[in-house]
């Protein structure tokens, strides 16, 4: 039945089919019950019949054997005119065949009926005196046997000895003839029923299966793209309402569908007229997708990368990095460069090697997970970036020579090498001194910087005491804070403190400290400063009491040039590379810095670093 149904059988061919075999089921069903309780009927009249019949004849047997026996064999052939008589036998008490009317049932009666009796006392089948009726319904015979009383030797006197009389009626042709009949009668009642059924499948197949195959066709044509098909109402009601929702469900979908093109267009001009390169990947590395900006970058057409392995456009070590990526991503499920910017190297078409600027971002579809790269070539940015390094690192050292001279030509001055000067003229001096001061810093905080992204600067890291170099800090800003009228506090030290740092290099950190926490403390106030120890790491601390960081400005205060107040008439001065330049001092050697500030209560700057064993 299932081999039958996954055939794609029509339901316009399965309905009719259908209701008509059920009907053929329950006609014959039916056929079958009415045609047994004919049978039934028949050998319930043939079994009275029967048994009237035996009765007849056992009296026969016995007044005949009583008067004449000569004539019982003439007088029972006459009356044996019944043609559903098969076998008519009388059997003697000493268990032999007296008369039998059908010769070749003598032997069938030797042997199956005879021995019956001989097996057991005439006299204990008095219930045949009743007869006793049976149906074979294998030979289609209903046989009867009754007992009869036979005359005794003597003439006086009557034995109680019984015969038997055994008879059997043929109901072959009288079943037959009822099965017929019944037939004969039914018949007419089933065609007009066939009729009726027919009739009512091709109802059903008009009203039901025709919609349902119009239904059909609508959705295959939806399945091929004709969004917006209707189909005539037409059928039952309920199918009129099963194809009202259909074309509501058609209209529906044919607007989704629509609306989801535009959407997908709109999208898809985004993707091909943003700057970024947009790169997707799959868990295996392969590309599934390259923007028109992607293929600018990279000199590819979107169908020759599609399909390939990401390490197409990206050479070694990149390449090995992304490998060890896909293998901890599938082994641990953990996303490690998700959502992180870095500078890595790609690979044109021509072989050629350039830097990219590339982030990394992960949905999911359809449960498995999809990498989206955003990729811009930067080979300009860092070309910029090279000449503005050349160019500050060249002016830098170009103004460092003629400055120098300049600001101690302005010391020697101001210190009255050569004669006393008037009260205007001292000032202005003292001006002049500050400033070029000032440009000094500024120089020497480029050239560290540029040293610094260089990678030329030097460290000679070695473990050493950390608070003499504290306390040497210390020393040192003391002037710096005797002009701003601002007290030098150390709140805590620890003298066993042991750190592996550069000295110089942790001096100018510290130096860098101090000093803006004097230039925003107020006059008469302290700057604290602590060195606290814990877990093996050591925490130096620069307070202030100053007007704290704003919390919109706290985000940029390590990065380069940045200052509170970045206007041309700030109050405070500064590069703005100070808490830039102090970072990177720190993560070389090892450490990290920090701060904490609520606005208008204050900050204090740290930095961290671990303790020498």
């Amino acid at each position: 039945m299932k081999k039958f149904l996954r055939k794609g059988r029509s339901l316009r061919f399965l309905l009719p089919v259908g209701i008509i075999a059920a009907f053929l089921l329950i006609i014959a069903t039916t056929s079958v019950f009415y045609l047994a309780n004919q049978q039934k009927e028949l050998l319930e009249y043939s079994k009275h019949e029967i048994q009237r019949s035996v009765a007849h004849y056992s009296r026969m047997a016995e007044r005949t054997l009583a008067s004449d026996p000569q004539l019982l064999e003439d007088g029972i052939a006459q009356e044996t005119t019944d043609p559903r008589v098969k076998v008519l036998a009388i059997i003697s008490p000493n268990g032999k065949i007296i008369y039998a009317n059908n010769f070749a049932w003598k032997k069938i009666i030797a042997y199956e009926v005879i021995p019956e009796f001989t097996q057991q006392s005439f006299d204990q089948v008095t219930q045949y005196r009743q007869a006793k009726v049976e149906f074979d319904e294998h030979q289609n015979l209903m046989v009867a046997k009754m007992s009869y009383i036979s005359p005794a030797n003597s003439e006086e006197l009557r034995s109680l000895d019984k015969g038997v009389v055994y008879l059997a009626y043929d109901l072959t042709k009288p079943l037959s003839k009822a099965r017929s009949a019944a037939i004969q009668q039914r018949f007419p009642e089933l065609v007009a029923m066939l009729i009726l059924v027919i009739v009512l499948a091709l109802l059903l197949n008009l009203y039901v299966a025709k919609p349902l195959a119009y239904i059909e066709t609508a959705s295959h044509s939806i399945a091929a793209g004709d969004y917006g098909i209707q189909i005539k109402a037409s059928g039952l009601e309920e199918l009129h309402g099963l194809t009202s929702a259909f074309n509501s469900m058609s209209m529906q979908l044919a607007g989704t569908v629509s609306e989801l093109d535009r959407n997908s267009r709109h999208t898809q001009a985004i993707l091909d007229n943003v700057v970024d390169g947009i790169v997707t990947i799959d868990e295996e590395g392969i590309i599934t997708s390259f923007n028109k900006a992607a293929e600018s970058i990279f000199g590819y057409e979107a169908g020759e990368v599609c399909g390939r392995n990401i390490k197409l456009i990206t050479p070694e070590p990149v390449q090995s990095r992304h490998d060890e990526y896909i293998k901890n991503y599938k082994s641990t499920g953990v996303a490690q460069i998700i959502g992180i910017g870095r500078e890595v190297e790609g690979r044109r078409k021509n072989g050629e090697l350039f830097p990219v600027d590339l982030a990394i971002s992960e949905i999911s579809y359809h449960g498995r997970p999809i990498f989206i790269g955003m990729m811009r070539d930067i080979t300009e940015r860092k070309r910029i970036d090279l000449m503005k390094n050349q160019f500050v690192s060249t002016v830098s050292h170009e103004l460092r020579t003629p400055l120098t001279s300049i600001s101690g030509s302005l010391g020697l001055l101001a210190g009255g090498v050569v004669g006393e000067f008037t009260p205007q003229a001292k000032e202005l001096i003292n001006v002049a001194l500050n400033n070029s001061q000032r440009l000094t810093y500024l120089i020497n905080d480029l050239l560290d910087m540029e040293k610094m992204v260089a990678g030329k600067m030097q460290f000679n890291i070695k473990a050493q005491r950390l608070m003499p170099l504290i306390e040497q800090s210390l020393k040192e800003s003391q002037g710096y804070a005797v002009q701003h009228d601002v007290r030098l506090n150390l709140a805590e030290r620890d003298d066993n403190a042991i750190v592996k740092v550069d000295s110089q290099r942790l001096l100018q950190v510290l130096s860098n400290y101090i000093s803006n926490a004097i230039k925003f403390t107020p006059q008469d106030d302290d700057v604290n400063l602590r060195v606290q120890t814990q877990e093996g790491i050591v925490r130096v601390s620069v307070s202030d009491n100053g007007p704290g960081i704003d919390n919109d400005f706290q985000e940029h205060i390590f990065k380069k040039f940045s200052q509170a107040d970045a206007s041309d008439t700030r109050q405070k001065g500064g590069t703005g590379l100070g808490l830039a330049i102090t970072k990177e001092l720190m993560e070389r050697m090892g450490g990290k810095v920090g701060f904490h500030s609520v606005e208008g209560e204050g900050a204090t700057f740290y930095f961290e670093l671990p303790l020498a064993s």
